[in-house]
């Protein structure tokens, strides 16, 4: 997947998004213009512009429990495309762990960049 910022006011950032998700004969490409809206050290929140799907909404809080962080993600969307019923939820599920697993990465990346100095 990959992604680009086109415009930014503020908090608000409208933000191109390109992929496919794959599994078994299954692919599924998209394409996508997202307005996310940043309250930063508490929430992002994300909506269809325009793009492959009907509609798209997600939210993802992230809580300060101490000695860990919580991030609590919900979102919706309505394909325009048919999702065969077995293996579109399926693809759809791996897919966004796949993508969750990528931040969690990038923030440990930066947490030890952060420890070691360097910004």
């Amino acid at each position: 997947m990959s992604s680009r910022i086109l415009g930014r006011e503020g908090n608000t950032l409208s933000v191109e998004q390109k992929g496919k998700a794959s599994r078994g004969p299954l692919t599924i490409s998209f394409e996508n213009v997202r307005e996310i809206v940043l309250t930063p050290q508490r929430e992002v929140h994300s909506r269809l512009v325009s793009g492959d799907l009907k509609a798209s909404e997600f939210t993802t809080r992230v809580i300060d429990r101490g000695a860990f962080t919580q991030i609590i993600n919900h979102g919706e969307f309505i394909p325009n495309i048919w999702v065969p019923p077995v293996i579109g939820p399926a693809l759809i599920e791996a897919e966004t762990r796949k993508q969750f697993q990528e931040l969690r990465l990038e923030i440990l990346r930066r947490k030890a960049e952060t420890a070691a100095g360097r910004h």
